[in-house]
């Protein structure tokens, strides 16, 4: 009697190799990073401020001096030297010790016309429309007057009133972050002061400057 035989085992399933694996679920998801750049840091006025300024402009200077009534008509030097803090990003507060000054290099309406120096000593504010940082700003203080003929002679003038406004605009330094910036602005200076002969009769100067200015905020 023939012996049964024994069926075959049955045959595995091939398994596929990955790279056929691979193939039949697709292609692999691409992944994108994407780039985010960061805007430069723009500069904010916080705390101590210091504001250097200096220019040229033009105004009159009048008063009576040796008897005789002198005016001063011509280009005139302006400087200011401002010590603050900034309040807010757009608001500056400061003290002031600032001046103008003719001489009789450009018009004098008597002979022996000489020279007046305005000095100032104040307090005052500066507000800038942000972004684009143009500015306006107020001063006023205690003022004082020297004046003098080509002679040497002098007037005693009393303490009196003065101020200054101006409106212009600043621009930061190239470097992020700094806290450095420069500043045009036109200034117009007006002073009165009380002659020490007289409480009626005032020495009196005015000018319109083109100040440039470099401050630290």
């Amino acid at each position: 009697m023939a012996e049964p035989v024994a069926p075959p085992p049955p045959t595995a399933a091939a398994t596929p190799s990955v790279p056929a694996a691979r193939e039949a679920e697709g292609p692999a998801p691409v992944t994108t990073r994407s780039i985010v750049e960061t805007p430069p840091t723009r500069p904010v006025r916080a705390g101590f401020s210091l504001r250097i300024g200096g220019g040229l402009g033009y105004g009159s200077s009048h008063g009576d001096l040796g008897g005789g009534h002198m005016l001063l008509n011509g280009m005139n030097g302006a400087v200011s030297f401002d010590f603050g803090a900034a309040t807010s990003r757009r608001l500056v507060v400061y003290g002031r010790l600032g001046g103008f000054a003719f001489n009789r290099a450009f018009y004098g309406d008597t002979t022996n016309s000489g020279s007046s120096y305005f000095g100032l000593l104040g307090g005052g504010a500066r507000y800038y429309f942000t972004p684009s940082d143009w500015y306006a700003s107020s001063t006023l203080g205690l003022a004082a007057v020297t004046a003098s003929d080509s002679r040497g002679h002098g007037q005693d003038v009393r303490a009196g009133i003065g101020v200054e406004l101006e409106a212009g605009k600043d621009w930061w330094s190239g470097q992020e972050g700094s806290a450095w910036a420069v500043g045009l602005g036109a200034r117009f200076s007006y002073v009165s002061c009380a002659l020490t002969s007289s409480a009626k009769d005032t020495w009196e100067g005015a000018a319109l400057s083109l100040v440039l200015s470099v401050s630290y905020n």
